[in-house]
């Protein structure tokens, strides 16, 4: 499976977050998400996959940028 930057960014879209930047190295100390945004960004995962995230990858480094979540869900889904 194919997991491209734009599938993550319309991920983003979703929870109202369509500013994101996949330049950006990492979007949660530079305040662009949060914990409650993981929790939505997991939850979009989930439905547009239709498959669980496996919850050993749900820790704030692997929510850091574009590629560590392309990374989570090869590696989980």
């Amino acid at each position: 499976m194919e997991i491209t930057t734009q599938d993550i960014k319309k991920l983003f879209e979703n929870i109202g977050k369509s500013d994101v930047d996949e330049n950006n190295k990492d979007l949660i100390s530079s305040g662009f998400i949060d914990s409650l945004d993981i929790i939505k960004i997991i939850t979009e995962i989930e439905n547009f996959y239709g498959g669980e995230l496996d919850y050993e990858f749900v820790n704030e480094e692997n929510f850091k940028n574009i590629e560590s979540i392309k990374n989570i869900i090869k590696k989980s889904l």
